[in-house]
């Protein structure tokens, strides 16, 4: 369950985009992220709530980005782990080799 719902925070991406790109009414993002989210009305407004809050609202692309880059480096190794949480890294840092 917790894979399938993190899939369904990238909606959270597209309410984002819908909002500040595509110019698109409360009202219609709220009835899509109610629907692609699979979230009651009350949790689709908290969501816009966040997604339109002056110091908030760019968060959206570190906590839908971050979290697979971060897991990527972690890799479930420890060490690799502790750094994330005690070093300052850059998001280069953190992108596999090329």
């Amino acid at each position: 369950m917790a894979v399938a719902g993190e899939a369904l925070n990238n909606v959270r991406g597209n309410v984002a985009f819908l909002l500040h790109d595509e110019g698109a009414s409360s009202e219609d993002a709220l009835a899509y992220a109610q629907r692609w989210g699979l979230v009651n009305r009350n949790r689709a407004e908290k969501m816009l709530e966040f997604l339109t809050d002056e110091t908030w609202r760019a968060y959206i692309s570190c906590y839908l980005e971050g979290l697979p880059l971060c897991r990527t480096f972690a890799g479930g190794d420890p060490e690799r782990f502790a750094r994330l949480l005690n070093e300052q890294l850059l998001p280069a840092d953190l992108a596999p080799a090329a």
